[in-house]
């Protein structure tokens, strides 16, 4: 993949060219190649999962990734002045925590969009959730991995930093 575009794009990008098709994805990310070629991290990547928040508006799941910045402050503020049917709040954070320089390289960045992808599968799981809303904050090259590897998975909303606020971006059927 070559170009700008924002998050939600990028992923909606890895979302097209998904990992079920046999498709694989690369883009250049601070002058490495990041691709799905890649084996993720040894050991797998390290993500930080906060408590969950229970908003009680719903059964719907709302996920902020927070890799480059934490977005959760943020996330929760918007999501308590509208009017979606959010149930539940999770953030999932690099860990030891978010900075530009969380995820390094293509095996680490593929680690994090499998860590990420079985955090959300295990919450889906434990909440019945059909929906999720996925707000994110990282490496665009990330974002077109998680996107790669997002398969069984419920519907998923995704939003646009717009700093303040959100905005919706991308509705991908699960």
């Amino acid at each position: 993949m070559r170009g700008e575009m924002r998050l939600p794009a990028w992923f909606a990008a890895g979302v097209a060219f998904g990992d079920t098709r046999k498709i694989k994805v690369a883009c250049v990310q601070g002058g490495q190649r990041w691709a799905s070629d890649i084996d993720g991290a040894p050991g797998g990547f390290p993500v930080h999962v906060s408590a969950p928040v229970e908003l009680g508006a719903g059964s719907e799941l709302a996920v902020g990734l927070s890799v480059a910045r934490d977005l959760s402050e943020d996330v929760l503020a918007y999501l308590r002045a509208s009017a979606l049917p959010v149930g539940r709040f999770i953030a999932i954070a690099a860990s030891p925590a978010p900075s530009r320089t969380a995820i390094r390289d293509a095996a680490g960045a593929m680690g994090w969009a499998l860590a990420v992808r079985q955090v959300v599968s295990d919450q889906v799981r434990a909440t019945g959730a059909r929906r999720i809303h996925l707000f994110l904050s990282g490496p665009a090259g990330g974002a077109l991995l998680l996107g790669h590897v997002w398969n069984r998975i419920p519907s998923t909303q995704l939003y646009e930093d717009l700093n303040p606020g959100y905005a919706p971006a991308f509705l991908i059927p699960g």
